[in-house]
């Protein structure tokens, strides 16, 4: 990937972005507190969690999937509330952007074609603890459904094109 925001904070990324007026938090709103703390931090400093909600939200995804795709690469199951929160997110990231932004459209495909011969590994204590096979499963149905939505996106370009 050619760019790197990870130096990153949230208030300059939506500088950038064009967003000028001061964020006022609304206290009523778990959401707007949960964003006001988030702002000043670092794209590399956010939690697996912020990272997986941001995308979820559909919040700088230019900025923001890089550093998701990073860190799946590191840990494919990586998530703040559940093993997989981040590859679930992803999946969720709105089809504009995704026709918007081809490179990193196909930098998510590779990652497609990388997390295809990833095998996740159990410590023999964690078998006996969980259910294996449905963390299998549940992890290929992940990628699966991230597939799906790049697939639908890429199908859907092809037939723009083709008219």
């Amino acid at each position: 990937m050619s760019n790197d925001y990870s130096e990153l904070s949230i208030n300059e990324i939506a500088e950038i972005e064009g967003f000028t007026d001061e964020y006022v938090v609304d206290e009523s709103s778990s959401m707007s507190k949960w964003f006001g703390k988030i702002l000043n931090t670092k794209v590399k400093e956010l939690s697996d969690g912020d990272i997986a909600k941001l995308l979820r939200q559909n919040y700088h995804p230019f900025y923001i999937i890089p550093e998701a795709i990073k860190r799946i690469r590191i840990n494919p199951i990586v998530g703040g509330l559940y093993d997989g929160e981040m590859l679930y997110s992803l999946s969720r990231v709105d089809a504009l952007f995704w026709l918007e932004y081809k490179e990193i459209r196909a930098e998510v495909s590779l990652l497609l074609k990388e997390l295809d011969n990833y095998k996740l590994v159990f410590l023999e204590e964690e078998k006996e603890e969980i259910n294996v096979e449905g963390q299998i499963n549940r992890f290929k149905k992940l990628i699966s459904e991230l597939r799906s939505a790049i697939s639908q996106i890429e199908g859907e370009e092809f037939m723009f094109w083709s008219k």
